[in-house]
């Protein structure tokens, strides 16, 4: 709210007209002016203009306890979008490692026997009543995982053989 918005909103104190706004008795005093658009506002002993003066003292106080605090807010939600930002990046390049796997499996399950690397079956195979390939795919990863299972198993009894037999171990 401007100065002026307050002076007329306060409705207590009257501006005249005259350029002669205020006479004192007292020939030491000097005149007084209550023009809002005058800087004299600030110097004014009337009980209105010193009331008129706090309330804009803490209205400007408030207002810029307010600035602070929204500043503050942005600040946050800025690192909260940069943080957000380098997230989205990091779960990209984690997704598409993911995929590079997910393809590494597949060409291992067709090498090994279990589906076709592209997981695409023909017609054929389909109509004949083979598994789909999503059933496929489902076969060679647990097929996949019992082998690494055993395979597993191999090494620990063959190290345990060679532990046995008193060879060194070094690899």
């Amino acid at each position: 709210m401007s100065v002026s918005e307050l002076w007329n909103a306060s409705g207590k104190h009257r501006v005249p007209e005259s350029p002669k706004r205020f006479q004192s008795a007292d020939p030491d005093e000097r005149p007084v002016s209550c023009d809002v658009d005058n800087v004299a506002l600030r110097t004014m002993s009337c009980s209105n203009c010193e009331r008129l003066r706090k309330e804009m003292e803490e209205m400007k106080e408030q207002m810029q306890l307010r600035e602070f605090e929204l500043e503050e807010k942005l600040n946050h939600l800025e690192d909260k979008v940069e943080w957000a930002n380098e997230d989205k990046g990091n779960l990209k390049a984690e997704l598409e490692d993911t995929i590079k796997e997910l393809e590494k499996y597949k060409v291992l399950a067709a090498r090994l026997g279990h589906g076709e690397p592209s997981g695409d079956k023909s017609e054929e195979s389909v109509s004949s009543g083979t598994p789909l390939p999503s059933r496929l795919k489902a076969d060679s990863v647990s097929r996949l995982l019992e082998i690494i299972r055993l395979q597993s198993e191999l090494l620990k009894e063959m190290k345990e053989l060679v532990a046995a037999s008193g060879a060194d171990l070094t690899t």
